[in-house]
Formats: C-alpha cells, sequence, structure tokens
C-alpha cells in the first residue's frame, strides 16, 4: 500500500511540475480532474497552473538521436556482425552494450533462416538472460525488410515486451544498423484500441449524470483519450486498474470488440478519430509489425501478408493456440443441453422417443464418466 501510494505521489507532483512548463499533457490530465474527479485534494495544488483549457492535442517531441550517423548495414552478413561487433559505435546508441559471441551465433542462424534458398526454413532457438536475442533478429530483420520491401512480422506474448520493442529495442537497433527512418508499428486486437464513439457517449453519459461524476477512472480516460495518439488502452499501467477497479469497467464500456459496431459503414468517425483504423493504416505501410500471439493465430486475411516471422517468447505460443483453435464444453453444459433436448418428450410412450430418452441416459452416464476421468488424470478430486 506504501508504494502505491508513493507511486501516486510521484505521478502527481510530475503532473504539476510539467504543468508548470506548459505541457499539454499535464494540462489534460488537470482538466479531466476539474470534470470529473473534482474532490481531488492535489486540485488545490494546480489551481495557479496555466489554463487546461487552452489545451490541445500533445505533438510529439522530437528526437534527438533519431539520426546515428552510421552507414546503413547491407543484407549481408558478415556486415551485419562487424556492426555488432563494433562496440564503440553501438555503445554511444545502446548503453552498456557488449559483443557477445552467443549473440552473434545466433544472428548467423536467423540470417540462414531468412536467406534459405526455398523460401522455407523454420529455426527454434533458445538463448539464455544476457544473450542480446532482441537484438540478434533485428539485426537481420530490419536489413531484410529495407533490402526486400517484404514486411516482417514479429510476434510476442507479452504487451510489455510488445511495448519495450517499440519504444526503446527496434529504434536502438535501427540506429545502430543505419536505418533511423525504418517503419515501424505494432498491431493490437480490436478490443485494445478506444473506440471513439463509445468514449464520447460514455462521457457525455457521465457529463449529464446526477450526481455528477467523482471518479479518477473518468478522469485518467479523458486524459489519456486527449493525450495519447495512439488509443491503446493497454498502456494504462496495470496498478492503476488494481487501485481503482472502476477502471476496468469504464474501459470495456469504450472499446468495442464487435466488427459489426466497428465497421467503415456504421461507424461515422472512422475516417477522422478512429484509432483503430488508424493503426491498420501504419500496418499497411510498416516495414516492421510487432504484434501478439492471440492477434498472429487469429490473422485476417486483408491484413499484410508476409513469408517471415519472428515468433519470441514461442514457449508461450501453444497455449495460446489453444484458446485460439480449441473447443471446450463444460459437462454441465452438455448435459442441460441433452436434457433440453429429450426432456419435454419423456412423457411419450412412443417407441422412438423410448430410444431417445434412453441414448439420453447413456450420454448422461458417458458425461459423467469422461468428466470424472479428466479430474483424476489432471490430479483433481472426484
Amino acid at each position: 500500500a506504501l508504494d502505491d501510494a508513493l507511486d501516486t505521489l510521484r505521478l502527481t507532483v510530475g503532473i504539476i511540475s510539467d504543468a508548470g512548463r506548459g505541457s499539454t499533457r499535464a494540462a489534460n490530465a488537470h482538466r479531466a480532474m476539474r470534470m470529473y474527479r473534482p474532490s481531488s485534494p492535489w486540485l488545490e495544488r494546480m489551481q495557479d497552473l496555466p489554463n487546461p483549457d487552452t489545451a490541445a492535442a500533445e505533438r510529439p517531441a522530437a528526437d534527438a538521436a533519431a539520426g546515428s550517423g552510421l552507414e546503413p548495414v547491407g543484407l549481408d552478413l558478415d556486415a551485419i556482425v562487424e556492426r555488432l561487433s563494433d562496440t564503440q559505435a553501438a555503445a554511444g546508441l545502446i548503453p552498456g552494450y557488449q559483443a557477445r559471441p552467443g549473440q552473434l551465433r545466433m544472428v548467423r542462424s536467423v540470417y540462414e533462416a531468412f536467406m534459405a534458398q526455398d523460401g522455407k526454413s523454420v529455426r527454434i532457438m533458445e538463448a539464455g538472460t544476457g544473450i542480446g536475442k532482441t537484438l540478434a533478429y533485428l539485426a537481420v530483420a530490419i536489413p531484410f525488410a529495407r533490402a526486400s520491401r517484404e514486411p516482417v512480422i514479429i510476434s510476442t506474448s507479452s504487451k510489455v515486451l510488445q511495448t519495450q520493442l517499440i519504444e526503446k529495442d527496434i529504434p536502438a537497433a535501427a540506429r545502430l544498423l543505419g536505418y533511423p527512418d525504418i517503419r515501424f508499428t505494432s498491431m493490437k486486437g480490436r478490443a485494445n484500441y478506444l473506440c471513439r464513439t463509445k468514449l464520447d457517449r460514455f462521457l457525455d453519459d457521465q457529463s449529464m449524470s446526477e450526481p455528477p461524476p467523482d471518479s479518477f477512472g473518468v478522469a485518467l480516460l479523458s486524459a489519456f483519450a486527449n493525450t495519447s495518439g495512439h488509443g491503446e488502452v493497454d498502456r494504462i499501467p496495470g496498478v492503476l486498474y488494481q487501485i481503482y477497479p472502476e477502471l476496468e469497467r469504464h474501459r470495456r464500456e469504450v472499446t468495442s470488440s464487435d466488427s459489426g459496431e466497428c465497421s467503415r459503414q456504421t461507424c461515422h468517425s472512422t475516417r477522422t478519430d478512429c484509432v483503430f483504423r488508424r493503426a491498420r493504416e501504419r500496418l499497411e505501410g510498416a516495414e516492421i509489425a510487432v504484434v501478439n500471439h492471440d492477434l498472429l493465430l487469429r490473422w485476417p486475411s486483408d491484413y499484410p501478408q508476409t513469408n517471415r516471422l519472428v515468433i519470441d517468447e514461442v514457449h508461450e505460443l501453444s497455449e495460446r493456440a489453444d484458446s485460439a483453435y480449441a473447443r471446450t464444453a463444460e459437462a454441465i453444459e452438455i448435459l442441460h443441453r441433452i436434457e433440453a433436448t429429450v426432456g419435454d418428450r419423456s412423457r411419450s410412450k412412443a417407441r422412438e422417443v423410448e430410444v431417445l430418452v434412453e441414448t439420453g441416459r447413456r450420454a448422461r452416464a458417458l458425461v459423467t464418466a469422461v468428466g470424472a476421468e479428466a479430474r483424476v488424470l489432471v490430479g483433481g478430486e472426484e
């Protein structure tokens, strides 16, 4: 509890400090707190800050280190290995970088898989902690994508790694390899993005509610929507969902997992404000695309196709495949279906109905037996 309180204190102090310097992001947070969390004691500390009503969309700051001055590395194994072995060049871009023999061996294996003559090669590699596996596959994927004009898809299990790749690993690797202009993006399932139509409706309802809203969760969603250009709600820190349980319910109200209500024909905000559609457009032009296993296993037919795929955290893939492709049925569900089928007819004395009832009885017995056996196999109680 103390750690959570300290984290909240640091966050709030940071907002106040940024707002005092005229930060649009902090001003959006200030405005959202005034509208949807008026009882917050921190508002008193914000009274003398710049007027938040003048805030607009935050423009990303220019990255001073965007260009490294290094020549682009061609799609050549020796050239890639030489660049990764240049500790002096890499140290200025990747703090603490050291050339690792294990990493260079992995680079060679990834390169051979990408450059297979028949175009069909699968390599399974296990890299211990500290090997630098991410840079090893990026060192091949980035020059390949640029030289071949064929997109490379990188799939991860965790959203944490997906975010790390987008915000840290790919930009650093691209600068080291001489491709600071590489086009990369992340793509997630529809339910991970704010729906502008639903969000506007939700905030309007909150504003008109009686009594007026006094919720940190509502304030956070409002500030997040007005500040983040990506609209990816899964980037909201998980600790906030634990501190403010209502945030999860609000998140479901402002996102959409149904393609039927998220089509070009039905969403009037598609052309300008739909962050999901913008993410789809970025995917079309990306040279490197980072996705999660769940989306990879359900890859839509109208998404870009590629023959080059890197699956990180592959040990999680089989479990995700089970949830994507397997169909399950609880014993009680099957029993209810059987009873619904034969129950109303069991009062008839017709021979064919008697056969159906007997079949239902045997089916129920079979379901019970299978369920008991399954519990034994997994170590459960009978």
